[in-house]
């Protein structure tokens, strides 16, 4: 599956590789989770709460003075509760009873644990270079780069950086995920391709006894982080393999035009398009004929590209990465990165992804 991890920076809203953050901080030198943390103003506590059901009469009760601890009791779900920031008080999201809390600092000690250098040598040691959070803080994300970069073909300005990202969530949608990841530097664009066995990440859901799965004092817990996690130089050798393969397989238009219209084109659409092999036709939505035009304007001309891989099957992967991170329009920035990591536009990644690899057998 693909998975869409960016960089991130402090300031003014950017757009700059994947997605625009409000509160995110790039670091120009290796710093502990706790300083990515603070940077970040990430350190905040979470705690869960009652949720309570504001109906008129408790509205006006409320408003007179006159409420009681039983007309909150009988107002008062039972079977959910929400989490919520202790600094500001802000609702989260509203979970379940046994939700395992996971706070922000627990979450991100698997990073500290690589970046320490134990268990790893000097050139697979990461170094924590990207932190922010998402939101009211709804999401937190740390990024670690792996010192040695993947080279293709020893071209030096052709490689890919290796990076652990690891996120935390609070609003009940997602868990703590840690997974590798890797980043094309030339085009500024993020690419993760993952192992079909999800090899490389390692995730926890927030149950009741979550933290003790967390916990690092014990051994085995070591163990499985770093087992699922230290996995370099098996992502060196599949990235390698994949990436020198999707720059070595022409593509002809004929093929491009196909895979697109396959994955965004309707099935009445599609086949349509099969019997034309026209998008102009009247049956075809206006909507998706733009979105197939503008991937293909950036398989050509999008941000980074490289016109060497023009007409290839890694100038299409990287116009598709490359028109979700930088052109679609998005409602937020929260539904940008729900998307990109979990969403329509991964899903769609991954289809074409997997069309390209059937060209290639």
């Amino acid at each position: 599956m693909s998975k869409l991890i960016g960089n991130y920076h402090s300031g003014k809203a950017e757009k700059q590789g994947l997605i625009w953050t409000i509160c995110g901080k790039s670091f120009d030198k290796p710093v502990h989770v706790r300083e990515a943390l603070e940077a970040v103003k990430g350190n905040f506590m979470i705690d869960k709460c009652p949720l309570l059901v504001l109906t008129p009469d408790i509205k006006e009760k409320i408003r007179i003075g006159d409420i009681t601890e039983e007309d909150l009791h009988n107002n008062t779900f039972t079977n959910r509760c929400a989490t919520y920031r202790t600094d500001k008080n802000v609702p989260l999201g509203i979970v379940s009873p046994s939700y395992g809390i996971v706070q922000n600092s627990a979450a991100f000690e698997f990073i500290d644990l690589l970046c320490s250098g134990k268990d790893t040598d000097k050139d697979h040691t990461p170094v924590i270079t990207n932190a922010g959070i998402l939101g009211n803080g709804e999401r937190v994300f740390i990024t670690a780069k792996f010192p040695k970069s993947v080279i293709l073909e020893n071209q030096n300005n052709d490689n890919i950086d290796m990076y652990i990202v690891f996120t935390n969530s609070h609003d009940g949608l997602g868990a703590v995920t840690g997974l590798v990841t890797p980043i094309r530097v030339w085009c500024n664009n993020t690419l993760a391709l993952a192992m079909k066995d999800n090899s490389g990440k390692v995730t926890f859901r927030h149950t009741a006894n979550v933290m003790q799965h967390l916990d690092l004092m014990k051994e085995e817990n070591r163990k499985f982080a770093y087992e699922c996690l230290n996995i370099y130089n098996a992502y060196e050798t599949y990235f390698k393999e994949k990436f020198e393969k999707l720059k070595n397989l022409k593509l002809a238009e004929a093929d491009l035009d196909r895979i697109l219209a396959e994955v965004y084109l309707t099935n009445e659409e599609n086949e349509i398009y099969k019997k034309t092999n026209n998008f102009e036709v009247p049956e075809i939505s206006n909507s998706n004929r733009k979105i197939i035009y503008k991937i293909k304007d950036c398989t050509v001309s999008g941000v980074g590209q490289n016109k060497e891989n023009n007409g290839t099957a890694l100038a299409l992967i990287n116009g598709v990465t490359t028109y979700y991170q930088n052109y679609r329009n998005y409602n937020s920035k929260d539904s940008k990165f729900r998307s990109i990591t979990e969403g329509k536009a991964k899903l769609n990644t991954q289809k074409i992804f997997d069309l390209v690899n059937k060209l290639q057998k």
